[in-house]
């Protein structure tokens, strides 16, 4: 079974709920695919949960709504607003597939991550990188 690697290419189904067992916040699983190992400061403690993962292995996470900026950092990871500004995200993450990343995605997604220059571009970052 493939485990994740620094610059391996990491896709996830992302279950998203206001308790540990709804999915209430996504109907659907939300996809999400990033290199990991790429932050400028190393891991972001989200790539941290992921070590030696394998593919299939699935995570449980709680997470405050103020803390996603510090979680996933330069991570694109789209989940839905919550109505509540003080509660917490309940995510059910499941490693769909693991592969190497090639030299082109590596470089392409080097070169989005300096294009946002520690402003908030849009990108889900909120001027985090």
């Amino acid at each position: 079974m493939t485990k994740i690697e620094n610059l391996s290419r990491i896709f996830l189904s992302i279950h998203a709920g206001t308790s540990p067992d709804a999915s209430d916040l996504s109907s659907e699983p939300i996809k999400s695919d990033f290199i990991f190992g790429l932050g400028t400061a190393g891991l972001t403690p989200f790539e941290y949960e992921l070590s030696d993962k394998s593919e299939g292995d699935e995570l449980k996470l709680q997470i405050r709504a103020e803390d996603i900026p510090q979680i996933f950092e330069h991570l694109r990871i789209a989940l839905p607003p919550l109505a509540d500004s003080g509660a917490s995200y309940h995510l059910k993450i499941r490693i769909d597939s693991i592969s190497k990343a090639s030299a082109s995605e590596v470089v392409k997604a080097m070169a989005a991550l300096a294009g946002c220059g520690g402003h908030d571009c849009g990108c889900g970052c909120g001027g985090q990188h």
